[in-house]
């Protein structure tokens, strides 16, 4: 299941996507096939000054977020599950 989609000015798109111990990363979408083109319906564009762009949920787009959430902080941890609760019962 793809949490985010984020795609860098100038390279290829990236998803999130959660790994074997629960963490969540970024991988180039051309390692994945694409079996529905349905989008959450919590996702939002976001379009950044550098011409990259993400979709995903709106708390994960604030300042420092992902920050957080790898620093283990309780607040983001529960923000991130949260968010992904809805995109997976969206699906």
């Amino acid at each position: 299941m793809v949490l985010e989609v984020f795609a860098q000015y100038g390279k290829g798109a990236l998803f999130r996507v959660e790994v074997a111990g629960g963490d969540s990363a970024l991988f180039d979408s051309r390692a994945f096939v694409v079996t529905s083109h349905a989008l959450p319906p919590t996702w939002k564009y976001f379009q950044y000054e550098t011409g990259s762009f993400a979709l995903c949920p709106e708390s994960w787009n604030q300042l420092g977020f992902w920050d957080s959430y790898y620093d283990r902080e309780p607040h983001a941890v529960e923000v991130y599950e949260t968010e992904k609760r809805k995109i997976l019962s969206a699906s």
